[in-house]
């Protein structure tokens, strides 16, 4: 447990810092679908729907 603890904090910030140096090999803008939108809706439909479910 304490090493998660210490671990899970290092990771995130070496992380963040990788990506605001520009290093870690992924593109700065991401490229839109043509059915983004159908799909985010879809999306949300699935999470409100669940959610619902659950509680």
């Amino acid at each position: 447990g304490l090493l998660f603890t210490v671990l899970l904090p290092l990771v995130g910030l070496l992380f963040c810092l990788c990506r605001c140096c520009d290093n870690c090999g992924g593109e700065m803008h991401q490229r839109q679908r043509k059915n983004a939108d159908c799909l985010r809706g879809l999306l949300t439909t699935l999470l409100l729907t669940t959610t619902f479910i659950i509680t």
